[in-house]
């Protein structure tokens, strides 16, 4: 696959091996900012120019990280991260990745996850203990149970007789 790269005011011509991991990054990336309404690099509409600054991605699990969630997808804000850190969550005026969260307070990432998708405050969800106020989980109907055949009342009609 041949690409025109322009970099400092020069057009190369380079052959590169097919970029399906990293153009559906890009898309996916334009998509978040289109129903987000996150901001984006003017320069990184382009597909060329995206993948100048960023590279190629290193593997399979590897997903395309903001380092600063409050700056737009741009140059110098964008890497290539392993995928479990990929989500990160703001603690203390710092951006930490929610496994180094959860294994700070030792709690298991899963839970953590889960109460913050329920809508938790992000110290009720650090917490051990269960509370009062959040649930976890569906809400579920009280438990009836049903009576069994011997408790039911039968009603037999009478004899004519």
């Amino acid at each position: 696959m041949k690409v025109l790269v322009y970099h400092q005011g020069i057009v190369i011509e380079a052959e590169i091996a097919p970029l399906g991991a990293e153009r559906k990054a890009h898309n996916r990336m334009l998509q978040r900012c289109r129903t987000r309404s996150i901001p984006l690099d003017p320069a990184w509409r382009s597909f060329n120019r995206f993948f100048l600054d960023v590279g190629r991605r290193p593997g399979g699990m590897y997903d395309l990280r903001r380092d600063d969630p409050a700056k737009p997808y741009g140059p110098g804000n964008c890497r290539w991260a392993p995928k479990k850190q990929t989500r990160t969550v703001s603690f203390k005026g710092k951006s930490l990745p929610i496994t180094e969260l959860a294994a700070l307070f030792r709690i298991s990432t899963s839970m953590l996850k889960a109460r913050l998708k329920l809508g938790w405050p992000l110290e009720v969800a650090l917490s051990r203990k269960k509370s009062k106020h959040y649930k976890v989980g569906k809400a579920r109907k009280p438990h009836v149970r049903k009576p069994k055949r011997h408790e039911l009342e039968i009603e037999f009609p009478e004899n004519p007789s």
